[in-house]
């Protein structure tokens, strides 16, 4: 006996009808504005990082553009004989007073061939000179003389056993390899992040080479402290869930180190160029792993999870300062709730 066929009435079987299809719609047009809320989200962000790199990029400049124009300043004066390194007292009548007006300045270091140098630092209420004179047999002689802020001499001694040979510091050998390699005579020169001699502190050198009236030539350089550039890097208003930081090639931060110490100048070097990981900085970290490290290409978003939030980020290099070996990064983050 067959079974009895259950009649489904047409007002019922449209009722079922548009509601399947509304829950199609409904479905598609909750996908489509998911999509293009994302979609949305990731133009905005965009539009974000572009707007915050431009505005990094011009902080950045606010910094270092006074250390090159004085680094140039430096090296006319050289160029022109004006500035005679051997004569302290004349260097400093000029170096002081230039130097006064970039705080983000260490220190002033010439150097040449032979070995002879002249050395400027700022030091607690006034400067320290060194002056490396290197003859002709090389017998070397090493002075040194401690200034007040008023500029009257406080002290002045002979330490002929301090080692330094300005030959062997990276600014130097950065300025001359660039030359050797057909480099620009006056094109400046920055180093990676590195321990300076004279303050065992770290920071980075911009350097150039200066013919000399006599025919001679010499690498003038000023240091620029990674204090400095901290202080003024978390000075930034990026925006409020963002930051700019700085890191090298191979994306390690540039920070100072959490301790000082006796440590060689390798060991101390590795204390302040640190993974952001190491440094409880897991969005950094995540950040660079998902972007595949310092960005060579144009800017653009990512957006990554990280502790069951998602962000999106950004980082690539400054579009208008040139660093062979130190790069200038910036990222912004923004979490997506």
């Amino acid at each position: 006996m067959s079974k009895p066929v259950k009649l489904v009435s047409i007002r019922w079987s449209l009722i079922r009808n548009i509601g399947l299809l509304i829950l199609a719609l409904s479905s598609s047009i909750l996908a489509v504005s998911m999509l293009r809320s994302r979609s949305m989200v990731k133009t905005l962000c965009h539009d974000l990082f572009h707007r915050t790199a431009s505005q990094t990029d011009r902080e950045f400049h606010r910094f270092f553009d006074p250390v090159t124009s004085s680094l140039g300043i430096v090296g006319r004066w050289t160029e022109a004989g004006t500035l005679q390194f051997n004569d302290v007292n004349g260097a400093n009548a000029l170096i002081e007073p230039l130097l006064e007006y970039t705080p983000q300045v260490l220190a002033l270091t010439t150097g040449d061939a032979q070995g002879s140098s002249y050395h400027f630092l700022n030091v607690e209420n006034g400067w320290q000179n060194r002056l490396v004179t290197v003859d002709g047999e090389g017998n070397r002689r090493v002075e040194k003389w401690l200034w007040d802020g008023a500029g009257e001499l406080s002290r002045r001694w002979r330490e002929d056993d301090d080692a330094f040979n300005p030959t062997t510091r990276p600014w130097y050998r950065d300025v001359v390899g660039q030359l050797d390699g057909g480099g620009k005579m006056g094109a400046l020169t920055w180093t990676p992040p590195y321990v300076f001699y004279s303050t065992r502190q770290p920071g980075i050198t911009v350097a150039r080479m200066a013919a000399q009236p006599d025919g001679g030539r010499s690498v003038v350089s000023l240091d620029v402290h990674l204090t400095e550039m901290t202080r003024y890097i978390r000075s930034l208003s990026i925006s409020p869930n963002g930051y700019a930081f700085i890191v090298t090639e191979d994306g390690k931060l540039v920070r100072l180190p959490q301790h000082g110490g006796d440590e060689d100048e390798v060991d101390l070097a590795k204390t302040f160029a640190r993974d952001p990981a190491s440094q409880g900085m897991d969005a950094t970290a995540s950040l660079l792993t998902h972007a595949g490290g310092v960005s060579l290409r144009p800017l653009d978003s990512v957006r990554y999870k990280l502790g069951g939030e998602w962000f999106w980020g950004a980082s690539g290099r400054s579009r208008s300062l040139e660093f062979p070996a130190f790069t200038l990064e910036w990222s912004s983050q923004s979490l997506i709730s």
